[in-house]
């Protein structure tokens, strides 16, 4: 069976306009093409949908059963559609409490204004919980300041850090090499 959207979206037209002639002006299609898009999809169903009366059409038990699931699935198909061409998709990060709060938002501030469109989305947490989300693919990616041992996730170091330990010149701790002159 080969159904088609575009037989879906003849017969709901036919069955809201009432005729093939007024589905094929709507759809901006021939009547032919229209009466034959129905009769394909009522020939792979291997049942009709409409009582034909006269010229007209009149929607049959089968045709009322089908209507919601077809409309309910072509609502579907479109909103596919636009998330495809509008790129809908939101880019979702997870960054460790430093990195999040210190480093990121300059470089969020040049990504917004590169892609406004695009929505962000931006979890802060500690290590373990960002490591957590990219596993459970709740985020694309996850920036840590710690290593990370989970065999199944790609790591690339993205910036070293240097720790530097200070205190006031005339702190105990400052030492002889250390103080100020």
């Amino acid at each position: 069976m080969r159904i088609t959207f575009r037989q879906l979206e003849v017969f709901i037209e036919i069955l809201q306009c009432g005729s093939t002639t007024q589905a094929a002006q709507s759809l901006s299609l021939s009547q032919s093409s229209v009466s034959a898009a129905l009769t394909d999809l009522e020939s792979q169903l291997e049942v009709q949908l409409f009582d034909r009366v006269g010229k007209r059409l009149v929607t049959n038990e089968y045709g009322r059963l089908l209507y919601p699931k077809v409309f309910a699935l072509l609502e579907q198909a479109t909103e596919v559609e636009q998330i495809s061409k509008k790129g809908l998709g939101a880019v979702k990060l997870a960054a460790s409490t430093t990195i999040g709060n210190y480093m990121l938002p300059g470089k969020l501030v040049h990504y917004r204004h590169d892609n406004p469109t695009i929505p962000f989305e931006l979890l802060i947490n500690n290590t373990a919980e960002v490591i957590k989300a990219v596993q459970e693919f709740k985020v694309d990616l996850g920036l840590i300041e710690s290593s990370c041992y989970e065999s199944e996730l790609i790591t690339i170091p993205w910036k070293k850090d240097q720790l530097v330990v200070f205190c006031a010149p005339n702190n105990p701790l400052a030492g002889p090499s250390i103080k100020a002159t």
